[in-house]
Protein backbone atom coordinates (compact mmCIF):
# COMPACT_ATOMS: atom_id res chain seq x y z
CA UNK A 1 0.00 0.00 0.00
CA UNK A 2 1.35 3.40 -0.90
CA UNK A 3 1.77 5.95 1.87
CA UNK A 4 -0.76 8.33 0.27
CA UNK A 5 -3.34 5.54 0.05
CA UNK A 6 -2.94 4.66 3.71
CA UNK A 7 -3.49 8.31 4.70
CA UNK A 8 -7.04 7.91 3.46
CA UNK A 9 -7.48 5.14 6.04
CA UNK A 10 -6.38 7.47 8.85
CA UNK A 11 -3.27 8.25 10.85
CA UNK A 12 -3.74 5.18 13.06
CA UNK A 13 -3.44 2.95 10.00
CA UNK A 14 -0.41 4.88 8.71
CA UNK A 15 1.41 4.41 12.03
CA UNK A 16 0.35 0.75 12.15
CA UNK A 17 1.63 0.09 8.61
CA UNK A 18 4.92 1.91 9.21
CA UNK A 19 5.62 0.00 12.42
CA UNK A 20 4.73 -3.35 10.84
CA UNK A 21 6.91 -2.69 7.80
CA UNK A 22 9.84 -1.49 9.88
CA UNK A 23 9.70 -4.37 12.35
CA UNK A 24 10.22 -1.83 15.14
CA UNK A 25 8.67 -2.23 18.59
CA UNK A 26 7.39 0.75 20.58
CA UNK A 27 6.60 1.62 24.18
CA UNK A 28 4.94 4.70 25.63
CA UNK A 29 5.50 6.87 28.69
CA UNK A 30 2.53 9.15 29.33
CA UNK A 31 1.79 11.83 31.84
CA UNK A 32 -1.01 14.15 30.75
CA UNK A 33 -2.79 11.67 28.48
CA UNK A 34 -3.35 8.82 30.97
CA UNK A 35 -2.95 6.04 28.42
CA UNK A 36 -4.63 7.64 25.42
CA UNK A 37 -1.44 7.41 23.39
CA UNK A 38 -1.25 3.68 24.06
CA UNK A 39 -4.92 3.35 23.16
CA UNK A 40 -4.29 5.14 19.87
CA UNK A 41 -1.44 2.75 19.05
CA UNK A 42 -3.54 -0.33 19.85
CA UNK A 43 -6.72 0.68 18.00
CA UNK A 44 -5.71 -1.33 14.93
CA UNK A 45 -5.80 -5.14 14.92
CA UNK A 46 -2.30 -6.61 14.94
CA UNK A 47 -0.83 -3.88 17.13
CA UNK A 48 0.48 -6.46 19.61
CA UNK A 49 3.15 -7.16 16.99
CA UNK A 50 4.80 -3.81 17.72
CA UNK A 51 3.28 -2.27 20.88
CA UNK A 52 4.98 -3.57 24.03
CA UNK A 53 3.15 -1.48 26.63
CA UNK A 54 3.29 1.77 28.49
CA UNK A 55 3.63 3.58 31.78
CA UNK A 56 1.26 6.29 33.03
CA UNK A 57 3.51 8.45 35.16
CA UNK A 58 1.52 11.35 36.54
CA UNK A 59 3.79 11.88 39.53
CA UNK A 60 7.34 13.12 39.43
CA UNK A 61 8.32 10.29 41.76
CA UNK A 62 7.07 7.71 39.26
CA UNK A 63 8.96 9.44 36.45
CA UNK A 64 12.08 9.09 38.58
CA UNK A 65 11.61 5.61 40.06
CA UNK A 66 10.05 3.78 37.10
CA UNK A 67 11.25 5.68 34.03
CA UNK A 68 14.64 6.72 35.35
CA UNK A 69 14.21 10.47 34.87
CA UNK A 70 16.95 12.23 36.78
CA UNK A 71 15.62 14.08 39.84
CA UNK A 72 17.87 17.04 38.95
CA UNK A 73 16.23 17.28 35.51
CA UNK A 74 12.83 17.70 37.14
CA UNK A 75 14.19 20.15 39.73
CA UNK A 76 15.86 22.29 37.05
CA UNK A 77 13.38 22.07 34.16
CA UNK A 78 10.15 20.75 35.70
CA UNK A 79 8.02 17.71 34.99
CA UNK A 80 6.66 19.40 31.88
CA UNK A 81 9.75 20.15 29.82
CA UNK A 82 11.63 19.06 26.75
CA UNK A 83 14.35 17.55 28.94
CA UNK A 84 11.92 15.49 31.04
CA UNK A 85 10.08 14.27 27.94
CA UNK A 86 13.38 13.13 26.41
CA UNK A 87 14.37 11.25 29.56
CA UNK A 88 10.92 9.65 29.76
CA UNK A 89 11.26 8.40 26.17
CA UNK A 90 14.72 6.96 26.86
CA UNK A 91 13.46 5.45 30.10
CA UNK A 92 10.51 3.60 28.59
CA UNK A 93 12.69 2.34 25.75
CA UNK A 94 15.15 0.93 28.27
CA UNK A 95 12.45 -0.45 30.59
CA UNK A 96 10.67 -2.34 27.80
CA UNK A 97 13.70 -3.04 25.62
CA UNK A 98 11.84 -1.43 22.72
CA UNK A 99 13.25 0.10 19.57
CA UNK A 100 11.22 3.28 20.04
CA UNK A 101 10.23 5.09 23.22
CA UNK A 102 7.49 7.66 22.83
CA UNK A 103 6.68 10.05 25.66
CA UNK A 104 4.26 12.85 26.35
CA UNK A 105 4.10 15.22 29.31
CA UNK A 106 2.04 18.34 29.71
CA UNK A 107 -0.45 20.46 31.58
CA UNK A 108 -3.92 19.36 30.55
CA UNK A 109 -5.78 21.72 32.87
CA UNK A 110 -8.09 23.16 33.78
CA UNK A 111 -5.69 24.15 36.56
CA UNK A 112 -1.99 23.66 37.17
CA UNK A 113 -0.67 26.10 34.61
CA UNK A 114 1.69 28.98 35.32
CA UNK A 115 2.70 32.07 33.39
CA UNK A 116 5.81 30.25 32.12
CA UNK A 117 3.94 26.99 31.44
CA UNK A 118 0.27 27.67 30.81
CA UNK A 119 -2.44 25.03 30.54
CA UNK A 120 -2.00 23.37 27.18
CA UNK A 121 1.80 23.20 27.35
CA UNK A 122 2.83 19.78 26.01
CA UNK A 123 6.15 18.14 25.24
CA UNK A 124 6.57 14.92 23.28
CA UNK A 125 9.73 12.98 22.56
CA UNK A 126 10.85 9.79 20.90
Amino acid sequence: MLFSQSLEAGIERVVHDLLLRSGKRIGTAESCTAGMLGMFLTNTPGSSTYYLGGVNSYSGQMKISVLGVNRKTIEKHGEVSEETAAEMARGIRKLLNSDIGLSITGIAGPSGGTREKPVGTVWMAW
